[in-house]
């Protein structure tokens, strides 16, 4: 069996942070689309910011996930790398 595998967020265990930046992502769009879309007094206004949030929101996740394939600053590839270096290093 090879000793390559895809090491990234979605087959590693996630770090606290990135579990975390994602519930404060869900919680933005949850208090957004909860509390402050019915306050507003336009339908134009409410449709308009409800579309352009959205779209924003959708790029902010997709950017996120697209991080988590392969973080080079994720504490859980450096691990991932530092023991396959320790072990190619020792022989």
């Amino acid at each position: 069996m090879s000793d390559r595998h895809t090491v990234n967020t979605f087959t590693m265990r996630p770090s606290a942070t990135q579990v975390v930046s994602y519930a404060v992502i869900l919680g933005d769009i949850t208090i957004f689309y909860c509390c402050i879309t019915p306050n507003f007094q336009s339908m134009v206004a409410n449709i308009t910011l409800s579309v352009l949030f959205g779209v924003a929101s959708i790029v902010v996740i997709v950017s996120a996930l697209l991080t988590s394939i392969d973080d080079p600053s994720d504490s859980v590839v450096w691990e991932h790398r530092k023991a396959r270096e320790k072990k190619y290093c020792m022989g």
